[in-house]
């Protein structure tokens, strides 16, 4: 029994030595997608897939190949795309936003212009001082 343990669809083996008789059973959930260069036995099995030689004498370093169609594969197979599809979508939004940004600034008038138009930044009509100073004429005048 051999395992197919990288996940691959193509499993294969050369032979050590010349083989009269081979005989190679398969188990795979999905048997119709299972294909072997060996010939299909005539004797079949519920549970497993059987392929053999047929009676011609295999050479060593034959390569026996299953393959096995579509195995699943782990989530971290993908792992590495879909971190490249995040960083490349995280780029784009970033771009967007400075495009958009200074879009708006050309749109808007200057900083400074816009700060001397504001009624927060004039200059009082009154300011305190000036308020005594009319006070203490009036009362020289009154006086």
């Amino acid at each position: 029994t051999l395992r197919n343990e990288e996940k691959y669809r193509l499993w294969q083996r050369p032979l050590d030595l010349p083989c009269d008789n081979l005989r190679l059973s398969v188990e795979h959930d999905k048997p119709e997608q299972v294909s072997c260069n060996l010939a299909p036995a005539s004797e079949t099995q519920s549970d497993a897939l059987i392929f053999e030689s047929h009676g011609t004498t295999l050479p060593a370093g034959h390569v026996i190949r299953v393959e096995l169609g579509r195995l699943p594969l782990p989530w971290m197979a993908y792992a590495k795309w879909a971190a490249f599809a995040v960083l490349v979508g995280l780029i784009a939004v970033v771009s967007v936003m400075l495009v958009l940004q200074k879009r708006r600034a050309k749109t808007q008038p200057s900083d400074s212009a816009s700060a001397a138009a504001s009624p927060q930044n004039r200059p009082p009509t009154t300011t305190a001082k000036s308020r005594r100073k009319s006070q203490r004429n009036r009362r020289r005048r009154a006086a």
